[in-house]
Formats: C-alpha cells, sequence, structure tokens
C-alpha cells in the first residue's frame, strides 16, 4: 500500500461532507414533493428527516459522525425497502448514511490508494492461487477493473447496469474464502477484498477515513430526543 498523504485524508473538511450531503438530500426531496411529512406515513418519515437533516446541514450543526440515535429512521428504511422507489433512490440513502456515520464517500483523489490497495490483494491471490485469472470469472474482472482505474478509463463508484447492479459483491465473499485453498481459509485476505470492493461501490478507503469532526456551529444534542411517546401517540390516533 502506498503512504496515505494527508491531502487523501483532508482531515477537518467537514464542508466536503457536507456538499456531499446537499445533492442527495435534494434529490429525494424533490422526488418526494407529493408527500407531506407525516409519521404514520414511510414516506413522510423520510420527507421529515431529510427536512430535518437540510436545515441541521445548512445551519452547519452536524458533527461527523452523527450519533447513531439520530439514523433509526433512515437507516430502518433503507434496511426495510418501504421507499425503494428505484436503484438511485437506494444509493442515495445509503450515501447519506455513508457520509453521516463517518465513513464518507470515495473521490478521485482516493485512486491511487485504492489502486495500490488492489495491487497487494492481487498479489497474495496470485501467489495463494497461480493461474486462478484463467479460471474465476470474478478476479479476472476484478483484475481488469484495477487496470481500468489506473488507467484513467473507470472512475468509481462503478454505475449501475442493467446486467449488474454494481459489483459482485457476493462472488467476491464466497471467492475470499477459498483463496488460499479450500481447506484453510484466510480471514485476513478476506477484509483485504472487502476493504477494496467497498470503495469500488463508493466508500472512502477504510485507510484514507476522516477522524470526527465536531459541528462548526454546535448547538445539537450529542443524542437525539426520546420519541418513544409521540410516536405510540401518534399511532394510536391515526388507527381506526
Amino acid at each position: 500500500m502506498i503512504p496515505v498523504t494527508p491531502e487523501m485524508v483532508r482531515a477537518g473538511d467537514i464542508d466536503e461532507e457536507y456538499d456531499d450531503l446537499k445533492p442527495r438530500i435534494a434529490f429525494l426531496l424533490n422526488l418526494w414533493k407529493a408527500h407531506a411529512p407525516r409519521n404514520d406515513d414511510p414516506y413522510g418519515r423520510m420527507v421529515y428527516f431529510l427536512l430535518w437533516l437540510r436545515q441541521e446541514v445548512e445551519a452547519r450543526r452536524i458533527p461527523i459522525p452523527l450519533d447513531r440515535s439520530y439514523l433509526g429512521t433512515i437507516k430502518y428504511l433503507t434496511g426495510s425497502g418501504e421507499v425503494r422507489d428505484s436503484d438511485d433512490v437506494s444509493r442515495a440513502m445509503g450515501e447519506i448514511i455513508e457520509i453521516l456515520e463517518g465513513r464518507g464517500l470515495i473521490k478521485k483523489r482516493h485512486y491511487p490508494l485504492l489502486v495500490s490497495l488492489m495491487d497487494d490483494f492481487i498479489a497474495k491471490v496470485r501467489n495463494n492461487r497461480p493461474g486462478l485469472e484463467q479460471t474465476d470469472s470474478f478476479f479476472r474482472e476484478y483484475c481488469e477493473i484495477r487496470d481500468q482505474i489506473a488507467a484513467g478509463a473507470l472512475k468509481p463508484p462503478l454505475e449501475p447496469t442493467s446486467e449488474q447492479n454494481r459489483f459482485d459483491f457476493a462472488s467476491g465473499k464466497s471467492l475470499a474464502s477459498v483463496l488460499p485453498g479450500e481447506s484453510a481459509p484466510d480471514y485476513q485476505l478476506e477484509v483485504e477484498l472487502i476493504r477494496t470492493v467497498l470503495p469500488l461501490t463508493g466508500s472512502r478507503p477504510y485507510q484514507a477515513r476522516k477522524p470526527p469532526m465536531p459541528a462548526p456551529n454546535p448547538g445539537l444534542a450529542t443524542t437525539a430526543p426520546d420519541a418513544t411517546a409521540l410516536r405510540d401517540w401518534e399511532r394510536q390516533r391515526t388507527q381506526p
């Protein structure tokens, strides 16, 4: 792996995270503009959350990472699929979570680091399983993607296509357990694979993540208020 430089990390640059959040918030709010903010509907809950998030980002009160207590709505609805209208919606919601949880998104300045991490993984695979490129389609594709990124022909994150929705992460995980030989799985090698596949789908490389950044304008409570009583009241009020 090549050295991780301060320029790659840009520690303290919270405005980059805000600038990544704003278009994704705007995209989802525009898509769901027909939905009023309300607590008894999944779209309404997302609109509530996004309006609040936009307000706090514009006021520069959001720290990175944001406490998980604030992320219940978006994480639940991302997982449940209740508002998953398209791949673009899933991607925008997933990227908002990546940013707010402090992992961040991959940028062009991270490509050399990603290529060097892929090189390390490829070298270990070739040492463990010579000739695997000729017999395993996933590993062959992985090597081709590395070459395209290095040549500037491919710029992560990989875009979804009709044939393949992002990189074949499932195949990658199944491959990792047999790389050193079916009888001796190599956990560390699997970790290295995951840490290169995730940046291919949009996450910032693990080694270049920013340290925690406080909000420029403090004022947000460390944890979200407990709204359980309000939620239960709302459910009772709207039940037939």
